[in-house]
């Protein structure tokens, strides 16, 4: 869980249901970017749910770098990213995994994202929308013609083959997109697992969605 100054409400959530998480070979690791002031009250909530809390050397301003910067220490076959605000559902591992193993040349899995909160105004409900059609019609196609790309979240990834791309793409403030052309041109595969099995909250004022879209179309 890559985080950078997310409220302790939101990421208690998020921690909570990780540890309801079906698998039993797993690690659940808070990538902490956040301000100086902040980390010590973040180390306390990973405390008390178990969870590894692996603050960067050197300061981190994306989600790329705070990836990064832990990715050397990652042994493990796979990795799993979830945003601050995106809570799985305990099967999660246990349905995309054995895409994964099914064969080598998945580089990737990628499940939907599910807003919540679409009652919380007009906002969140017309970016819920917008992600409907995104998830429940482009990904499919997208999925059908190996074209899928790693949304950032909700996706399990062969650790072997992200270190191979040299990790996140941090030239991009869409690293996730950037980093899945890398990984394609490399003759790799991907997966669109069409089935919400990650709910998260969408942006619910103006200047927070602005923030959001401004971002996925510099990218």
């Amino acid at each position: 869980v890559p985080a950078r100054n997310e409220p302790l409400a939101i990421m208690e959530s998020t921690f909570l249901c990780l540890n309801t998480l079906y698998y039993t070979n797993r690690r659940i690791v808070f990538l902490d970017g956040s301000d100086p002031e902040r980390i010590p009250e973040n180390a306390v909530l990973a405390k008390k749910y178990h969870i590894k809390h692996f603050v960067p050397a050197h300061p981190s301003k994306n989600k790329a770098e705070i990836i990064n910067a832990y990715l050397p220490s990652i042994q493990t076959k796979y990795l799993c990213v979830f945003d601050a605000d995106q809570n799985p559902m305990p099967d999660f591992l246990r349905e995309t995994v054995p895409l994964l193993e099914y064969s080598k040349n998945v580089a990737f899995v990628q499940t939907p994202q599910l807003y919540t909160n679409q009652d919380a105004s007009t906002i969140a409900k017309g970016a819920a929308l917008q992600q409907s059609i995104f998830f429940e019609s482009i990904c499919e196609g997208k999925s059908e013609s190996n074209s899928m790309f790693c949304c950032g979240t909700n996706f399990v990834m062969r650790t072997q083959v992200l270190k191979r791309v040299g990790g996140f793409d941090e030239s991009s403030v869409t690293e996730d997109f950037a980093t899945s052309v890398q990984i394609h041109a490399l003759g790799y595969r991907s997966i669109y697992y069409s089935h919400v099995r990650v709910f998260g909250m969408a942006p619910e004022t103006l200047s927070a969605y602005f923030k959001q879209q401004y971002r996925w179309c510099g990218g």
